[in-house]
């Protein structure tokens, strides 16, 4: 098994200061890597940081146009 880090809900969105239902979107459309186990969604926290990391670039690059 591998060393993988898993977020609930909550915690991916207070990251990414959007709101739960938003990261559950996200999720369910497959633009954020996610695990269900039993009721509960799991996002994975690598593919989060990745997100963050796009989002920044994509508004810094809006800010110079």
């Amino acid at each position: 098994m591998t060393d993988r880090r898993w977020l609930t809900i909550p915690q991916a969105a207070e990251i990414l200061q959007l709101s739960a239902k938003t990261i559950y979107r996200l999720s369910v459309r497959g633009e954020l890597p996610s695990l269900r186990i039993g009721h509960t969604l799991r996002i994975d926290a690598e593919a989060l940081e990745q997100k963050y990391r796009t989002q920044q670039t994509q508004q810094i690059g809006r800010g110079r146009r």
